[in-house]
């Protein structure tokens, strides 16, 4: 797959879209979902009665669904700061030189080492997987406290293709999908154990 300088968006849509947009649309495909998961966002609502902050793995319900109610507005997206490296790979259904196109599949990867290059802390975030963006606990309860090993992070990939039930369409079946979140996840994960 040929490097993209651009993984979110057409020119035009950065220029008109948002962040808090992406998030309340919800769609299970879009990037930024994932990226808010991994990252341990928060999403604030506002309404009448006041501001209210969800947990972004609360937040997300099911297709184009959030836990949302109707008099609220998405006002803000919150990304604690951290030391965390970040990594973020997709395939899109025309990858080469295309932008703007939704996720076949997307992951998310954060991870935090210790002085000796160890995972303290591991986020999986997938998109184009589920009905709403999701992550991978079990997957990253297997890396977390570990060395970066290839074997370790071939594990996590296997569980977390293994957890996901991808939906099937005109892109993609589940088996390609499945394929997707194991190279993905180990990219991701390969990058954030180089030194």
């Amino acid at each position: 797959m040929p490097p993209r300088s651009h993984t979110s968006a057409t020119p035009a849509i950065r220029k008109a879209g948002t962040v808090c947009g992406s998030v309340a649309h919800a769609d299970p495909a879009a990037e930024l979902p994932a990226v808010l998961l991994a990252l341990d966002g928060e999403v604030a609502l506002r309404s009448a009665r006041g501001v209210r902050v969800v947990a972004a793995d609360q937040f997300f319900r099911s297709y184009f669904t959030t836990v949302r109610e109707p008099d609220e507005l998405v006002v803000a997206v919150r990304i604690p700061a951290t030391a965390r490296r970040i990594a973020f790979h997709e395939v899109t259904p025309r990858m080469a030189g295309s932008t703007g196109e939704f996720a076949t599949v997307a992951v998310a990867a954060s991870a935090e080492r210790d002085d000796a290059g160890r995972f303290t802390s591991v986020s999986l975030g997938y998109a184009g997987v589920a009905e709403r963006a999701i992550r991978a606990p079990e997957a990253e309860v297997l890396l977390t406290g570990g060395e970066p090993t290839a074997e370790a992070i071939t594990a996590a990939a296997e569980s977390a293709a293994s957890a996901v039930d991808p939906p099937v369409d005109v892109h993609a079946g589940r088996e390609y999908r499945r394929h997707l979140v194991r190279a993905l996840t180990r990219r991701a994960l390969g990058e954030l154990s180089s030194p």
